[in-house]
């Protein structure tokens, strides 16, 4: 059971060093096995905002990426609803020393965390702090 993080998602649907690859790894997983939360959903949306606002994509590609993300969604992601216990958890993660986590990272985090699942990220420093506290992670 993997949860994916939106890293992952933004670097399969807009143009980025990893594209090709994390477009592999997505093509070769199973449908039902990939989770996501509704803040996956949030972040995506602001990524995709602020990549046409930097000139990275257009109008265009930005539609385009959220289109297939809705796609992608709608055949073979679960969707993991936030609990109050997902916070709290995030809440401490982002606290501790030995974990300097980004709060929506310790979001993601939480959601792998407290439901034993593989955290899958493109994000370093996540994939450090799950290294450090002996969670499973990887890295498409």
């Amino acid at each position: 059971m993997f949860y994916v993080d939106t890293s992952v998602f933004v670097a399969a649907l807009t143009p980025e060093p990893a594209t090709e690859r994390v477009q592999g790894w997505l093509a070769d997983q199973q449908a039902g096995s990939l989770h996501i939360s509704g803040w996956t959903r949030v972040e995506f949306a602001a990524a995709l905002r602020f990549k046409q606002a930097t000139g990275q994509i257009d109008g265009a590609g930005r539609e385009r990426a959220a289109a297939q993300f809705a796609r992608i969604e709608s055949y073979g992601l679960t969707l993991w609803p936030v609990s109050v216990a997902d916070y709290e958890e995030a809440a401490r993660m982002a606290a501790a020393d030995a974990l300097p986590l980004r709060a929506p990272d310790a979001l993601h985090f939480a959601m792998a965390w407290r439901r034993g699942a593989t955290l899958c990220t493109l994000d370093a420093g996540l994939r450090r702090a799950c290294d450090r506290i002996g969670h499973a992670a990887l890295t498409p």
